[in-house]
């Protein structure tokens, strides 16, 4: 998982992939913000990344944004 700070730009990175096998997740998080909210994304961003792990995931090549 790569994690960047959100930027003002409207195109965000977020997205996740497979490439050769491997689950690539890419994400944006806001840190202009109080300490426990920054917390609460990281736990989010997290979660979803492991529960679409469990659920198997996407197919080879595909991208899913958050």
């Amino acid at each position: 998982m790569l994690l960047y700070a959100r930027t003002a730009q409207e195109l965000q990175p977020d997205c996740a992939f497979q490439m050769g096998g491997n689950r690539i997740s890419v994400q944006t998080l806001k840190l202009n913000q109080e300490f426990s909210a920054i917390a609460d994304a990281l736990d989010l961003i997290a979660w979803k990344h492991f529960q679409q792990i469990r659920a198997g995931g996407e197919g080879n090549g595909s991208t899913t944004a958050y």
